[in-house]
């Protein structure tokens, strides 16, 4: 495995938090690269691993009722977001940024390898140790969801390993859910006393 890139930005003031208005994005694509970015302010410095994602399908968070994502059919492509709207998203919608991220946020060796000059290719920013945990490396599927409507990412997993990421309590709670499906989807056996006879 090679050296990471590592590159830097000042500020003078940062909470992410500021930026996480809005339901988000959930997509899938290819993870086609990574460096890390740090983000120095007066007050704090925030670290992250920043992923290059080669998006196949984004779409709008959707919430139902109780305002839980609903998910997306990811085989359709109604609705599905294209990569200038992604873009105005990512941008923070800033008046007269069409994106791919808040102005200043991005050196322009960074900008070069995303949309528009790559197509469909964005920038999403994650939790260092998050990643860490995820078991993704460059070149595997990712389905993400974004921190509202911003270029911070929520959740991250392999679409095709529905337990990737998962731990504890979590890994239980799906391993669960999943042995009561599959005792409900079986028929009941029953004895017959007359056998034992």
């Amino acid at each position: 495995m090679g050296k990471i890139e590592s590159t830097s930005t000042n500020v003078t003031h940062w909470d992410e938090r500021d930026y996480h208005q809005g339901n988000g994005i959930i997509g899938i694509g290819q993870l086609v690269g990574e460096r890390f970015q740090t983000v120095i302010s007066k007050s704090d410095i925030s670290r992250y691993h920043a992923l290059i994602i080669k998006i196949t399908k984004a779409f709008k968070v959707e919430l139902n009722k109780y305002n839980n994502p609903i998910a997306p059919n990811f085989k359709s492509d109604v609705g599905k977001l294209t990569d200038q709207e992604i873009a105005v998203i990512l941008s923070g919608r800033e008046a007269g940024n069409t994106g791919p991220a808040p102005k200043g946020w991005l050196e322009a060796k960074a900008l070069a390898e995303l949309y528009p000059s790559k197509p469909s290719t964005f920038e999403f920013w994650f939790d260092v140790d998050k990643m860490k945990n995820s078991g993704l490396n460059v070149g595997d599927e990712v389905q993400f969801t974004t921190q509202g409507d911003s270029l911070f990412i929520q959740s991250l997993k392999n679409p095709n390993n529905m337990f990737a990421g998962m731990k504890g309590g979590e890994l239980m709670g799906q391993i669960s859910k999943l042995t009561d499906q599959h005792s409900k989807d079986e028929p009941e056996e029953t004895t017959n006393d007359d056998e034992w006879d």
